[in-house]
């Protein structure tokens, strides 16, 4: 299975739990650190990313929403996996490149399931 770098004006789309099938283009990567409030029972504070990228559908409609967290954004030919949904609002969804989350694990991308 391919990865590839997520890249401003891409096709991309996105099986989501609660929102299913979605098609989007990805606008380009937030110039600073993406801040996003975090809360739990023992503290909250905001909780910063960077090299996020933003995602929109061209029907208006949102690309992901709660729930949807997770899900992988592949290529609009689904022949490539491009990053994961953490975060969306305001009809926006973000993404973290898919790279960046397997170079962090050390883990690699499998294919062929239920082929």
């Amino acid at each position: 299975v391919n990865a590839v770098p997520p890249v401003g004006g891409m096709l991309v789309k996105k099986v989501g739990r609660t929102t299913g099938l979605t098609s989007g283009q990805i606008l380009g990567v937030s110039a600073t650190s993406f801040g996003l409030p975090y809360k739990s029972t023992h503290f909250s504070s905001t909780v910063y990313f960077q090299n996020v990228w933003a995602v929109v559908t061209l029907t208006g409609e949102p690309f992901s929403a709660p729930g949807d967290s997770g899900s992988l954004v592949v290529t609009e030919d689904g022949t490539a996996a491009v990053g994961l949904i953490f975060a969306g609002g305001d009809n926006v969804s973000y993404i973290i490149p898919i790279e960046a989350v397997l170079g962090e694990w050390q883990a690699v991308l499998v294919g062929g399931h239920g082929t």
